[in-house]
């Protein structure tokens, strides 16, 4: 880890200047963008080569998926990238995460065999179980990829559960394991050093694809080896472990959860990027990026040791508690933002929308016309 940390934080400095040299910067020309300035965002290549080149000096006997993981990773480190610099065509972009998915889960043969006794089910038949991990893997690269919206966001949750995956694999005796969660902790702390506010570089497509893919093999590992089986693993080390793991990845996937739900009941393309992510929303009552960042951070560690505290209950019940306890958070903020926008049109005497929608009836063509654009936006 404290390898991985000083190759990232040294390699970060002439990666910056390079870029400047080169021009190759995130221009904030979108709306959702929420910097104002010109950012490199090549910071995946910092996160990338440190944690290659650690796995590759320290990998030992008990990593028996160190070369399927290590292409894997190639391919998705790749085509983000290649995203950060001249962009990419999403499709295309999605087939390379399904054939990183493949050799993850047919090659090395990481998948998830089991239903772990939700709804009644256990083990599950060959095809599904492949199609159900390729699955996991490519949501949870592109889950990451969506909180990477703020400075500091991406790093402080990956390194959380690397943190927190390392610890339970080393209790465990896991050591290869353990060694690839904490090399990536290394190098997001040596990234984070140049991202948190105020970033002078973002990890970019390339860093939050190599991170979300690594968590993703990590969880199902950390699921499969605490998978219950009378004859061969009766005391798994963690309980509930579905659960668990929900518990461990709960601010990137609820949060993708209801992104993608809120832009499907509008009638819109769950992949249309906008700014309904937990993390804007933050920003937009007025936290700080650091502040929000420390928030969603700190929260995330809360679901963990709540997570691990509750695991007797069982996976069902502890799903329920973990959703629950989110989606109540998450009503809590949004009717907090609610409060703050009425006090805002009331200070500045906004007119109500339904004054709005009478005006753009009842005036000129040129009200009408103005009247439509404020609502549209």
């Amino acid at each position: 880890m404290i390898l991985a940390t000083g190759i990232a934080w040294f390699a970060i400095p002439p990666i910056i200047r390079v870029a400047r040299i080169k021009k190759l910067y995130d221009e904030p020309i979108e709306l959702r963008k929420i910097h104002k300035r010109r950012i490199p965002s090549l910071g995946g290549i910092a996160i990338f080569s440190s944690f290659l080149m650690t796995c590759g000096l320290f990998s030992t006997s008990q990593m028996p998926y160190a070369n399927y993981l290590l292409s894997g990773g190639v391919i998705i480190f790749t085509i983000g990238l290649k995203d950060d610099l001249v962009g990419m065509d999403p499709y295309k972009k999605f087939a390379a995460q399904i054939l990183a998915a493949l050799i993850i889960a047919y090659l090395a043969d990481i998948r998830i065999t089991s239903f772990y006794g939700l709804f009644g089910i256990y083990d599950i038949p060959d095809l599904a179980s492949y199609a159900l991990t390729m699955l996991f893997i490519v949501f949870t690269i592109n889950a990451f990829n969506l909180i990477d919206g703020i400075d500091g966001l991406a790093g402080g949750i990956g390194t959380v559960v690397c943190a927190t995956f390392g610890t339970v694999f080393f209790q465990m005796g896991n050591m290869g394991f353990a060694l690839v969660a904490f090399t990536l902790v290394g190098a997001l702390l040596g990234f984070m050093r140049f991202n948190i506010s105020r970033a002078r570089i973002f990890m970019g497509d390339s860093g939050s694809y190599t991170t979300g893919f690594v968590i993703a093999i990590l969880t199902v590992l950390f699921v499969e080896l605490n998978k219950f089986d009378l004859n061969t693993n009766p005391y798994p080390f963690v309980r509930s472990v579905p659960a668990v793991a929900l518990g461990i990845l709960i601010i990137p996937i609820f949060d993708t959860i209801r992104v993608f739900f809120i832009r499907i009941v509008k009638g819109g393309s769950p992949f249309v990027a906008d700014r309904n992510h937990v993390h804007h929303r933050l920003i937009d009552i007025g936290l700080s990026h650091m502040q929000a960042t420390l928030l969603l951070t700190g929260l995330n560690v809360l679901f963990v040791v709540l997570s691990f505290q509750l695991q007797h209950i069982g996976s069902l019940e502890l799903m329920i508690v973990l959703l629950g306890l989110a989606q109540s958070l998450n009503t809590g903020l949004w009717l907090y933002d609610m409060h703050l926008r009425k006090k805002a049109r009331k200070a500045l005497d906004l007119p109500t929308i339904a004054q709005l929608r009478k005006a753009e009836y009842e005036d000129t063509p040129a009200r009408k016309s103005f009247v439509e654009e404020l609502l549209n936006n």
